[in-house]
C-alpha cells in the first residue's frame, strides 16, 4: 500500500472526531488494526518531531490559567460543550480549535483592557478521554485512551508492546494538519529515545508499525518460497537448503 492510499484511508478519520462515532466504526480504527502493511516508510513526510503539530484545545479539556502579576485572577476551568471558557473580567472566550500558545496570546489582548500588564500562561491540565489507534506489528492493534502528555512508545506499549518484528526506526504518525487535512509522518523512535525528543501524541493520532526488513523477508520466505516448495510436492519436513538443492 503506497502513501497516497494511506491518505485515502485516513482522511475520514478527521470527521470521526467531530460526530463521536464509535472506535469500531471509525476507518482509522479500521487502519490500525487491520495488520495491513502501509508501504514504504521512506515516501511519507520525515520532518524533526519537534515540528509537528502542537496540542489543539478541544471541549472537555481542564486548562489552568495563571497570570504572572495577578495572581488574584488565576483560574482553573474546563472548556464547555461549546468550546467557550468563562473568565473573570473578560467574560466567554472560545478556546476550542485553539493552540494553548495562541489562546495565551487572545487572552492577553482580551486582558490588555483590564490589565496593564497581562502576562498570562495557560497549561492543559487534562484532556477529556479520547483515543489514539495503533496498528501494525504491535501485540494487540487496538484503540488506546488518549493520556496526558502520552508519547509513541507509551501507546505502543499500551496495547502490549511492538513484536520482534517491528521497524521502530520508521513509525508512521498520521495526524491532522492546521487545515484539517491528514497528513503521514515518519518518526525514528530508537533516535527519539536516545535525543529525548519525543513528541506527545493528540487525539484520533494513529500510530503504525511497519515490519522489519528481517520480518518482511521471512514472510516472503514463508509465502512465497514456503508456497513454491509445496507446489512441487516437496514435504514441509524438509530443510528449505536441502529442498533448494534437489
Amino acid at each position: 500500500m503506497n502513501i497516497l492510499q494511506i491518505l485515502v484511508i485516513s482522511v475520514s478519520f478527521l470527521a470521526l472526531a467531530s460526530c463521536g462515532t464509535p472506535a469500531v466504526e471509525n476507518p482509522a480504527y479500521a487502519l490500525a488494526t487491520s495488520g495491513k502493511s502501509v508501504g514504504a516508510a521512506s515516501r511519507v513526510n520525515m520532518i524533526p518531531e519537534t515540528t509537528i503539530a502542537p496540542y489543539v484545545i478541544s471541549a472537555g479539556d481542564k486548562l489552568s490559567i495563571k497570570f504572572y502579576l495577578t495572581p488574584e485572577l488565576n483560574e482553573e476551568v474546563q472548556v464547555q460543550p461549546d468550546g467557550l471558557i468563562n473568565l473573570r473580567l473578560v467574560g466567554s472566550i472560545r478556546a476550542q480549535g485553539k493552540t494553548p500558545e495562541r489562546l495565551v496570546r487572545y487572552l492577553e489582548l482580551a486582558y490588555s483592557k483590564e490589565l496593564v500588564d497581562p502576562a498570562i500562561s495557560v497549561v492543559v491540565q487534562d484532556i477529556r478521554d479520547f483515543q489514539v489507534y495503533v496498528g501494525g506489528e504491535v501485540a494487540q492493534p487496538q484503540a488506546v485512551e488518549l493520556l496526558p502528555r502520552m508519547t509513541p512508545l507509551e501507546a505502543i506499549m499500551a496495547t502490549g508492546g511492538p513484536t520482534n518484528g517491528a521497524n521502530l526506526r520508521h513509525i508512521v504518525l498520521v495526524r491532522k494538519s492546521a487545515t484539517g487535512q491528514p497528513v503521514p509522518y515518519e518518526i525514528n523512535l530508537q533516535k527519539a529515545l536516545k535525543t529525548g525528543n519525543t513528541l506527545q501524541l493528540q487525539p484520533f493520532d494513529i500510530v503504525y508499525v511497519p515490519k522489519s526488513r528481517i520480518a518482511r523477508l521471512n514472510l516472503f520466505v514463508e509465502n512465497y518460497i514456503g508456497g513454491l516448495l509445496m507446489f512441487r510436492g516437496i514435504s514441509a519436513g524438509y530443510d528449505i537448503d536441502d529442498a533448494l538443492n534437489r
